[in-house]
């Protein structure tokens, strides 16, 4: 039991560090695809308008302005962009649980009953989650499990359906 229990904690770990690389990455190139793009528009404006500075006010004027309308623009999908990222998508918490349980040594299966994913979902959800595959990986007599997102008046709701050696459980996961 101890051996297992180092050995899923190990996979845990491993599973944490590459989702970590894999997410630092995508953040990355996002950003260098979006808001590098637009901070160097902004900076080509500065430019034109400081070469032409002095020789002719109304190019300068225009140039102006488009800097302060590139920059107004960029520090809106800057602001929109750190929003996302502070939301940790449902399919990377529905990944990162099949991961651990199947590591663990329990089949496991994720069923999306309501069709696509959202691409966030509250915390109480995700704790909740974590807290129910917690349960799964402690209980030694789990030998399946099965994770089915359903939506139940525009909501997401979670269930899980766990074969356990002589039985079968069945947990809702749900937000308040």
């Amino acid at each position: 039991m101890a051996g297992l229990s180092a050995e899923v904690e190990g996979a845990r770990l491993a599973l944490t560090e590459e989702a970590v690389t894999r997410e630092r990455l995508r953040i990355d190139s996002e950003l260098r695809r979006t808001l590098g793009v637009a901070l160097e528009a902004i900076a080509g404006h500065a430019q034109r308008a400081s070469n032409v500075a002095g020789r002719s006010p109304a190019v300068v004027e225009g140039e102006l302005r488009a800097l302060v309308d590139g920059s107004r623009r960029t520090l809106a999908e800057a602001r929109r962009m750190v929003r996302g990222y502070q939301q940790v998508s449902l399919r990377a918490e529905l990944d990162t649980a099949a991961t651990l349980l199947t590591a663990a040594g329990i089949e496991t299966r994720v069923v999306l009953a309501g069709g696509d994913l959202p691409d966030t979902v509250e915390e109480t959800l995700r704790s909740a989650l974590r807290s129910a595959t917690t349960g799964l990986l402690r209980d030694d007599a789990t030998r399946s499990c099965v994770i089915t997102v359903v939506r139940r008046d525009g909501r997401v709701a979670l269930e899980l359906r766990a074969e356990r050696t002589g039985s079968a459980m069945m947990t809702e996961v749900t937000a308040p």
